[in-house]
């Protein structure tokens, strides 16, 4: 057939390979992908890597196509019973037919179908070449090339649900179902961390389906490292914000924003029941007042720096120490914000008095005021001191009492 070609600038005569689904010009021999009109499957691609995106792909939301039974139909369209002989001579070419018809990469089916249920259409259409990327493989050519670069290029191109499901116990999902919310989980907080699409309560998420935060990284960094290659071969776009700078910093904002709120609701939701009414409130407002007195939550204050999980755990440290209601309370912050040590989040702390007191940090002195303690109801047993307690006979009682000082490294003094 004849169409204009690019290279040559002029219309040429088109060699036509349906097998491969390709045209070669005959003057440059330029090689394009053949699209033809398949009226028999309904489909815009007869052949090549495109041939999943048909009728028959449940993806498109469109009713059945024409692949025959694998298992033979009964009845002929008029709904007439078939002979025995034509029932098995159409069960027979149905088989043939599914031979045919195979789904390439079914993974990328049911991993669309998990992101839907999950988290909704809008944010399943906004990460789809991140879902392609995860568990569709290689083109041909891509494979190809893949396989002329060094090892270590040729391991983070291996197709992610491969790498994923290949893991050992305790690291991949432990059934089919769990592996693909990993990777859809994996693929949202990639999303929102790239460009700031919808955040997902990740930590509630992993509790609900069972799931570590160790299956999670695994599976969160294969599937980065993967993407990540596949923009160094030019086989995927970088992901990119295409705006200023100020708006840039404006959604850098919104997203730490939005991760202390998540942070905070966490640790409110841990202290609920281990603490009363009243103390519960006063800790709100302390709470409150010493994110603001920091400059939190925001890119610009003296503590950007500081992981969003980490700075609300020491914030809340220092609100609960304020109160003296941090006894048997600091293992219900690290357990709040899901990878945090008790000992971890004490230490971050004493850095900060330390830092105050050197003059590094003024605004953080706020942190270490104390406050008037509510009274407890009575019997209840909780962490809450009593009104009428002086300072001293808090500090002589409490072995476990932290003032802010870490011993181990000698700061905070």
């Amino acid at each position: 057939m004849k169409r204009f070609c690019e290279e040559c600038g002029a219309e040429q005569q088109w060699e036509l390979d349906s097998l491969r689904g390709e045209m070669c010009c005959e003057g440059c021999g330029l090689t394009l992908d053949y699209i033809p009109n398949d009226a028999d499957t309904n489909s815009s691609y007869s052949a090549g890597e495109e041939r999943q995106n048909e009728r028959v792909n449940a993806l498109e939301n469109r009713g059945p196509g024409t692949v025959m039974n694998p298992m033979g139909d009964r009845f002929d369209a008029q709904g007439n019973r078939l002979s025995s002989e034509n029932y098995r001579k159409y069960r027979r070419l149905g088989r043939v037919n599914r031979s045919t018809q195979r789904e390439k990469d079914p993974m990328y089916r049911q991993l669309v179908a998990t992101l839907r249920e999950l988290f909704g259409e809008h944010l399943t259409l906004t990460v789809e070449f991140l879902t392609r990327a995860t568990a569709q493989k290689l083109t041909p050519l891509q494979e190809a090339i893949r396989r002329t670069l060094s090892p270590s290029e040729k391991k983070l191109l291996a197709c992610p649900k491969t790498s994923i499901t290949r893991k050992p116990s305790g690291v991949k999902g432990e059934s089919d179902r769990q592996n693909l919310v990993l990777m859809a989980i994996a693929i949202a907080e990639l999303a929102h961390e790239w460009f700031g699409a919808l955040r997902i309560d990740r930590a509630a998420l992993l509790a609900e389906h069972g799931l570590t935060q160790t299956q999670f990284k695994n599976a969160k960094r294969t599937i980065a490292q993967h993407y990540k290659a596949r923009c160094r071969q030019g086989f995927a776009p970088v992901p990119q914000l295409n705006m200023d700078a100020v708006m840039k910093a404006y959604i850098k904002d919104g997203i730490r924003h939005d991760k202390v709120e998540v942070h905070s609701e966490r640790l409110f939701n841990e202290l609920d029941n281990r603490l009363t009414e009243s103390q519960f409130n006063a800790l709100n407002n302390v709470y409150g007042g010493m994110l603001t007195a920091i400059g939190e939550p925001s890119i610009d204050a003296y503590t950007a720096n500081m992981d969003e999980s980490m700075l609300c755990s020491v914030v809340m440290l220092a609100a609960l120490t304020a109160l003296n209601l941090e006894h048997q309370n600091l293992a219900a912050l690290g357990r709040a914000v899901g990878d945090r040590s008790g000992a971890g989040i004490k230490s971050r702390l004493a850095q900060l008095r330390y830092e105050v007191e050197c003059g590094i940090f003024p605004q953080g002195a706020a942190l270490f005021e104390k406050h008037r303690s509510p009274r407890g109801r009575e019997g209840q047993g909780t962490s809450g001191t009593s009104d009428g307690v002086d300072e001293a006979e808090r500090t002589d009682r409490s072995g476990d009492h932290y003032d802010g000082t870490d011993e181990a490294d000698g700061t905070g003094q």
